[in-house]
């Protein structure tokens, strides 16, 4: 019998799957009170122990930009053994909640699915922050975001550049299938808020409910803030002007090919005064902030002038989106609306819906002591079946890889062994479940 049949024997393929080993991990709670009373009695060393040699024996899924395809072979894996899992439905605030409340204090979770799972996700976004440079970091981490959210990583050009949505999150909504967009922003504390302002200018055109940024500040090792804030038509004067108001003169100062009486206007107050979305895109394309050729809009003209006139604003009443959508002659270099850094951004929370999302620690530290709070709950048999797979998967791959036969033969051998222990804890979670079941503990 060959070293695969003797594996099988012991330990089949199928149960290799995490799926199967988490709903196993399910049906062991509160079914060995001896191992619960070993935990508690164990000494703080000891404990800690554990929870590094639990961690040590998680599956490892190291974030890449596949996760942030649907249609990729690991993203449907991952859905499969991990995102479908995640709770708080088509909201990000209760999506991110479940993935943050695993490390508050004083929550009460005892799920040991819900545990692992949010350990694998803790573990798979410090590899995300730590194992790439800042440019990759920031695109990894929109695939990760993608995944979690239920979406799909936007890549295609839209005009000739790249969309100012990185994700499109929630896409199995049934009235919108297409999603909601979400900017990505992963920054270092102090560092400025900041994104193209013809890119934004059109993005208000193409979604009527404006765009939602998620931010993530990396403070510290492994910390995370989160945040959310929301621009949109009816706030994006406000949000440039109070970011930056001298960035803000410079990008709504009149193109220098807008008739003259149009530029005897002030801008500012003048793109206030503009109530209708395309009027005020069309003379937001006619600031020097924007950089891309006007799109000329169909109108109402009567209406319209009769709207301008009450107004006071007979110059652009009396000018016909041919004089105003004029083609720019020459590029000019690309501009940017600014919020100089984070805590800018929180004054401006009545402006923007700003949102404090939650608070992350994905150092090795941190995900050591949050499995350590939850060992009582991830009792001697589970840790047994992780570290048993663990080792037989490792074996079987030195078995085939080492060169030198005998010492191939020992790893086959621990493999074996391997299997007969994980074969061992699954049965014994088994046995309990049908006990449980039938009204009686073994």
């Amino acid at each position: 019998m060959g070293i695969r049949d003797k594996i099988h024997q012991h330990f089949s393929e199928d149960k290799l799957d995490l799926e199967y080993l988490l709903e196993a991990v399910e049906e062991v709670l509160d079914a060995h009170e001896d191992a619960f009373q070993v935990l508690e009695e164990a000494k703080e060393p000891a404990k800690m122990e554990m929870a590094e040699a639990f961690c040590a024996a998680l599956p490892k899924f190291v974030p890449s930009e596949a996760w942030g395809d649907p249609k990729a072979d690991i993203r449907q894996d991952m859905n499969r053994l991990i995102f479908n899992h995640v709770g708080g439905g088509y909201d990000l605030q209760k999506r991110i909640n479940w993935l943050t409340r695993i490390q508050h204090p004083q929550t009460q979770i005892s799920s040991p699915r819900r545990i692992v799972t949010t350990l694998i996700l803790l573990e798979s976004l410090s590899t995300c922050l730590n194992a790439f440079s800042e440019s990759p970091a920031g695109f990894i981490f929109e695939s990760f975001l993608a995944g979690l959210l239920g979406g799909y990583q936007v890549k295609g050009r839209v005009g000739g550049n790249l969309p100012i949505e990185d994700i499109m999150a929630f896409t199995g909504l049934k009235n919108e299938q297409a999603g909601v967009p979400l900017s990505i922003k992963l920054l270092a504390p102090g560092t400025a808020i900041k994104g193209s302002y013809t890119n934004l200018v059109d993005a208000m055109n193409r979604f009527e409910h404006g765009m939602k940024y998620f931010v993530a500040i990396k403070e510290g090792e492994g910390r995370l803030k989160l945040a959310s804030f929301m621009i949109s038509r009816g706030n994006l004067i406000d949000m440039i002007v109070e970011g930056s108001p001298v960035k803000a003169k410079k990008l709504f100062k009149w193109d220098p090919d807008v008739p003259k009486e149009i530029r005897r206007l002030d801008p500012e107050k003048f793109l206030r005064s503009l109530s209708n979305w395309k009027q005020l895109y069309a003379t937001l394309q006619n600031t020097q902030g924007y950089t891309r050729d006007k799109t000329p809009l169909n109108e109402n003209r009567e209406k319209e002038i009769n709207e301008l006139e009450k107004k006071g604003l007979y110059y652009l009443a009396h000018y016909s989106y041919d004089d105003l959508l004029l083609e720019k002659k020459d590029a000019r270099e690309a501009t940017q609306w600014s919020i100089p850094k984070f805590s800018a951004l929180e004054k401006m929370g009545g402006i923007v819906e700003y949102t404090h999302l939650g608070d992350l620690d994905v150092s090795a530290a941190a995900i050591r002591n949050t499995a350590l709070s939850y060992m009582k709950d991830l009792n001697t048999t589970i840790s047994v079946l992780f570290q048993s797979v663990k080792d037989l998967s490792e074996n079987v791959n030195l078995y085939f890889v080492q060169p030198k036969r005998a010492r191939a033969m020992k790893r086959g051998d621990r493999a074996i062994g391997a299997a007969a222990k994980a074969e061992a804890a699954m049965q014994e979670a088994l046995a309990t479940e049908r006990a449980e079941r039938e009204g009686s503990v073994v």
